[in-house]
């Protein structure tokens, strides 16, 4: 069954594509980005929001409608054992200037097409405030 879980997830992942990439031409998100050549595994849609106050609201929003949708990972540097190790948040600015406005979209087997309309929708309300 995986390669047709794969192929749905791949489905799922290009309709997502076709749906964000008008929001980030408008430069409110950005969508991972990814070489053509490398292979994809289709485990993950993430976006990155232009803000964390941004990335929370369309989280809480998404979540307002049922929808599931979290912040990708915590840096391991912010982590305890990083502290613990001695790092700080200083040490990374780059991850740390990402790592909260990462949000990492339903993306699973079992969903649908018409699912990934639904979160672009509320995605697309959420920050059509923002894009005016």
């Amino acid at each position: 069954h995986y390669p047709l879980r794969r192929q749905r997830q791949m489905c799922i992942r290009d309709r997502y594509d076709a749906h964000l990439s008008i929001l980030e031409n408008s430069g409110i998100l950005q969508r991972q980005s990814r070489n053509h050549t490398d292979k994809w595994n289709y485990h993950a849609m993430v976006i990155i929001l232009s803000t964390n106050n941004l990335a929370d609201k369309v989280r809480i929003n998404l979540l307002s409608e049922g929808i599931h949708s979290y912040i990708g990972y915590v840096p391991l540097h912010s982590s305890p054992m990083g502290k613990l190790m001695g790092y700080s948040p200083l040490d990374l600015p780059v991850t740390e200037s990402v790592a909260f406005r990462v949000l990492r979209l339903p993306l699973h087997h079992n969903m649908v097409i018409d699912d990934v309309r639904l979160v672009c929708e509320s995605i697309s309300k959420t920050l059509k405030e923002e894009i005016i």
